[in-house]
């Protein structure tokens, strides 16, 4: 079930402590970690941001698995704001 708080949160990046990207940690058993870039889109990439060197943030993620979903409020099923 989508936290509505995380969804709000998910939607207004200019509220994110780490502009551009909001960490995010998996719902599931896995706890996999993952970034959401402000792009306006609801796309995971999925990795540590931890694990970003210096760069173009969408050029560092690039290589990432990334999860595609068709709404923030679906992102949110899967993920929390971490």
């Amino acid at each position: 079930m989508a936290n509505e708080e995380d969804v709000n949160f998910m939607k207004h990046p200019g509220a994110w402590p780490r502009f551009p990207m909001l960490p995010l940690v998996g719902k599931d058993e896995t706890r996999l970690l993952g970034i959401l870039i402000n792009d306006g889109n609801p796309v995971v990439h999925v990795g540590s941001m931890f694990d970003l060197g210096t760069g173009l943030i969408g050029e560092l993620v690039a290589d990432w698995p990334t999860v595609l979903y068709s709404s923030f409020e679906e992102l949110a099923e899967s993920w929390r704001v971490d």
